[in-house]
């Protein structure tokens, strides 16, 4: 489109905001005729929330971002063997800086593939970004001759302790949170937001969603523009109000009016008492209960962090990091920064 635009003398030139965050030589690798190394930027509106809040952006994918010359990566002064645990964004990051400082990594992924969370967050149709994300670390990691991958790769403690390596870097991600607390959820209608971002399952036509955070917010807008019909669940008086890492307030706004517009039943206030043979029954603030026919429950209230091995390893003679957020699940720029921050000094 640009291209276009510029050879039609629709302009004479286009100017980059937030890709030259995420990639300042944009220009120079495409006239180099090297797109696909481009740093991809997600619009993930972290740079224009961090505007206002921090009084100059950052970006969530590019931890350098307006400080390259006082963060930079540089080689280490003595090079080590590093073992990564865990092939998600976090992990991916902490391969490739500790691989551009001159370290020796081994990164292990108990899945086939590398990705994690990422791989489901780039599901929806509206995700091609974070599906770029995933398929950039994957070629850095693929170009750089020390890092050797491990895929379907499981490691406890004991094995992290045989690993010949000196420094171990955790990056274990979490897990979707399936309370059993809740009634039902052994029930064959009940399936977590995951399972079905995997493709480990196919969504019915009549959908239940509960969790009206960031994640089922974008469910229930996706399930709508194939023409199913949803209703979306919170506990809350208000969509993505509790989300762990945020939601800029225009990202906010406009989900909700997409999914206003696309017909979306939205119960807030409303919580779900248990799933049954025939979908949900929901409870709203004065106590009604509701029965929801539905081919589908689908819980998306949120994730828990995978136990951690940190304290398993303590004094196994290896230096021990741990990629975590404050909140101990993350986000992309959490995660990113976490493993870079890790890694700068490694």
């Amino acid at each position: 489109m640009i291209e276009a635009a510029v050879a039609d003398g629709a302009c004479d030139g286009i100017s980059l905001g937030r890709p030259t965050l995420a990639e300042p030589y944009y220009a120079k690798k495409l006239e180099m005729g090297r797109p696909e190394q481009i740093h991809p930027c997600i619009s993930c509106q972290n740079c224009m929330a961090t505007s206002s809040s921090k009084g100059s952006p950052t970006c969530a994918v590019n931890p350098l971002a307006m400080k390259e010359g006082m963060y930079p990566v540089l080689r280490a002064l003595r090079t080590k063997r590093v073992a990564v645990i865990g092939g998600g964004i976090g992990g991916m990051e902490a391969a490739r800086v500790a691989a551009l400082r001159g370290h020796q990594v081994d990164l292990y992924e108990r899945d086939g593939v590398l990705g994690g969370r990422l791989i489901e967050a780039g599901v929806h149709s509206f995700k091609k970004s974070i599906r770029e994300l995933v398929e950039w670390y994957r070629l850095q990691i693929q170009q750089m001759e020390n890092i050797s991958v491990h895929l379907n790769t499981d490691l406890d403690a004991a094995a992290i302790r045989a690993l010949d390596a000196e420094a171990v870097i955790l990056a274990v991600g979490s897990e979707p949170l399936m309370p059993r607390s809740i009634g039902g959820i052994d029930s064959p209608k009940a399936v977590s937001a995951t399972d079905l971002l995997d493709g480990k399952r196919v969504a019915g036509q009549k959908l239940v969603i509960v969790g009206g955070g960031l994640v089922g917010a974008e469910m229930a807008y996706d399930y709508c523009l194939e023409g199913k019909q949803v209703i979306l669940v919170e506990a809350l008086q208000d969509l993505m109000a509790n989300d762990p890492n945020g939601v800029p307030y225009w990202v906010h706004d406009l989900l909700i009016e997409l999914l206003e517009r696309n017909h979306c039943d939205i119960r807030t206030n409303t919580r779900l008492d248990e799933i049954n043979s025939k979908g949900a029954v929901i409870l709203n603030a004065d106590g009604t209960r509701t029965e929801i026919e539905a081919d589908d429950v689908i819980v998306a209230i949120g994730f828990c962090k995978r136990p951690s091995m940190a304290q398993e390893l303590m004094g196994c003679g290896k230096e021990v990091y741990e990629v975590a957020a404050d909140n101990a699940i993350g986000s992309v720029a959490t995660q990113v920064g976490a493993a870079y921050e890790i890694c700068r000094t490694l």
